[in-house]
């Protein structure tokens, strides 16, 4: 059974204050034996689960009904052990209570538990107070390393507060800068044609217009490149999709890739747009048995460079021949 977003919030703002709402509900349980205490933070659909086992005490008389006052919880499930009978007669939502288990409504037999919450997290440096993230940039001859660590800041306190803690899908970002390799590449004439090419159709000056379009086709001729402009714009945007950046990656170790997209300018007139950088998305897990994960993103700088290059006509090219 499932209860979506009623009511009061719980407001979690960092992991202390989840150990906290484990706390207080397993003092909710305090008639039962607790078994385990788990945590698991799903970070891409931004909400955590908390999963209490517990069971009957022997010869101890029970509260037939526990009340616990949690009032958006976008889902709660109770199940028997270790069968994972669903147990949706027991559990119930209640306007003023929260979620409310009935021991009444519960089948004879069952006397171990498991109790499984899941709320929203929506603080957003929640997992900057958890976790620990740093990158290291080792540029070599034909590409560029990124290394990659993430680990929990404060792992000895997880481990005396939960049995078990997993962090699902954490986002890691690495800025890969290509600035610097565009402009050691791309024409100066042809970034003037394309300057030109904007203010020639932003000015109505008349007299401003005819001599902009006369230095748009004497650019144009100079770079090679007359009626063949959109082809190079369409070259290089193809290059820059972050479906095709993705081949110049190679990610090694224990992040796995999820996504690119371009950020920054490095040029910019309508229409057209050359980033100054792919901000690179990979994602990890992190559990108390593995806190910390490292990895290491290559950027085949080489390889785009003179892939970009290819665009241009040989005569514009500015770069040196490599030895």
């Amino acid at each position: 059974m499932s209860y979506e977003d009623k009511g009061l919030k719980v407001g979690i703002r960092d992991v202390g204050e989840i150990i906290n709402l484990v706390d207080r509900l397993s003092g909710r349980l305090n008639a039962f034996n607790v078994i385990g205490r788990g945590v698991t933070l799903n970070v891409s659909q931004g909400n955590f689960d908390i999963e209490l086992g517990f069971e009957v005490r022997p010869g101890r008389p029970l509260n037939r009904v526990v009340k616990i006052p949690i009032f958006d919880a976008q889902r709660a499930n109770l199940t028997s052990l270790p069968s994972f009978t669903v147990l949706d007669d027991a559990l119930i939502f209640d306007e003023n209570d929260g979620i409310v288990l009935s021991l009444d409504h519960m089948p004879d037999g069952v006397d171990s538990i498991l109790l499984n919450i899941r709320c929203p997290l929506k603080h957003r440096r929640f997992m900057s107070m958890l976790v620990n993230k740093q990158v290291q940039i080792e540029p070599r001859n034909d590409v560029t390393s990124y290394w990659m660590t993430a680990q929990f800041k404060h792992l000895r306190p997880l481990r005396d507060k939960l049995d078990s803690l997993r962090v699902e899908d954490l986002d890691f970002l690495v800025r890969v800068h290509i600035e610097q390799n565009i402009k050691e590449i791309i024409p100066h004439a042809f970034i003037r044609q394309l300057e030109v090419g904007r203010d020639l159709l932003q000015t109505k000056d008349r007299e401003k217009k005819q001599s902009l379009a006369r230095e748009h086709l004497r650019l144009a001729q100079a770079n090679k490149l007359v009626g063949n402009e959109e082809k190079v714009i369409e070259k290089i945007e193809d290059l820059l999709k972050p479906s095709n950046f993705e081949s110049y990656l190679d990610l090694i170790g224990q992040f796995y890739y999820h996504d690119c997209f371009q950020a920054g300018s490095f040029f910019r007139v309508p229409n057209f747009v050359i980033p100054s950088m792919m901000r690179v998305v990979s994602k990890t897990n992190l559990t108390l048995e593995e806190p910390a994960k490292e990895g290491e993103l290559k950027f085949k700088r080489r390889e785009f460079e003179d892939n970009f290059e290819e665009i241009f006509p040989k005569s514009t090219k500015k770069r040196k021949k490599r030895k």
